[in-house]
Formats: structure tokens, C-alpha cells, sequence
């Protein structure tokens, strides 16, 4: 099977479990900045990693357009019981596989206003890092499948 894994990523965590689920499975990771949308179609499948935001996959639609068949991961802050993944599909009209995986906040590669509204609402005042390889374990064993 064709396969790529694509990843959009801000602060590092997204490349971070990317790079993790390239080195598991033996697929080719690539930074979304680095390739062209319309190379999508020449693969089988699709294994898209982004952050959540406002309970968002903001990128899913655009990436679905040139290719159906994505396995998705979204990173975010929050803890693995506090996330509804069912909430997230909805919103970004994601019809396959998402899984999630717990990131982490660094202030030093956010705007001014984007790290004064996370530590509003988050409360955190420093970097966290809560990535665990062994998250990855789900969705290695399903693109594996």
C-alpha cells in the first residue's frame, strides 16, 4: 500500500508523534509545508496529523478534498478523559479513524496574544510537554491493521 503520513505543526509536538508513527510503521513522513495537496491522490491512503483547536481539525477538509481515504491524529492540551472525540469528527466533518494523542504547549513559538489566551485559559505559565511514545501504540496497530 501507498501510504504517507502528513502533518501540520506549530509548536513541535504534531512532528514530534509524526516522526514517532513514521519510525513504527516505516511510512514517510512530510511536513505539509513540503509537499503539493494535489500529490495526495497518488496515494492509498493518507495518515494526517493536526492540533485541535476550538475542537477543530481545521485542515481535514482541505486535505480530504485531494484525498478520501485519511487515517487521522490530533494533538492537543487537554487530557485523554477530558477529550470527545465524537465532538471533534463532528466538527471537522471527519467521516474515517481519528485518534488522539496529548501535545503539550511552547509559549516560545506563539504569538504574543496566542500564549497570553492559552495561559488564561489553560493556567499553565510554563512549556509542557506531555507527548508519550507509547500513546502512538493505537494508531500504529491500525495503520499496520
Amino acid at each position: 500500500m501507498n501510504e504517507i503520513i502528513i502533518y501540520k505543526s506549530k509548536t513541535g509536538f504534531t512532528k514530534q508523534y509524526a516522526m514517532w508513527i513514521s519510525e513504527e510503521t516505516g511510512i514517510e513522513a512530510k511536513s505539509i509545508k513540503g509537499i503539493k495537496l494535489k500529490s495526495l491522490k497518488d496515494y492509498d491512503r493518507v495518515i494526517y496529523g493536526e492540533s485541535i483547536m476550538a475542537s477543530t481539525i481545521r485542515y481535514y477538509k482541505k486535505i480530504r478534498q485531494y484525498n478520501p481515504n485519511i487515517v487521522c491524529f490530533a494533538v492537543g492540551l487537554s487530557s485523554y478523559e477530558e477529550v470527545n472525540i465524537e465532538d471533534i469528527k463532528a466538527k471537522s466533518e471527519i467521516d474515517g479513524e481519528l485518534f488522539f494523542l496529548r501535545g503539550g504547549v511552547n509559549f516560545d513559538k506563539l504569538s504574543f496574544i496566542s500564549r497570553f489566551l492559552l495561559k488564561k485559559v489553560t493556567g499553565y505559565k510554563e512549556n509542557q510537554d506531555f507527548t508519550n511514545k507509547e500513546a502512538i501504540k493505537n494508531i500504529v496497530n491500525y495503520v499496520k491493521g
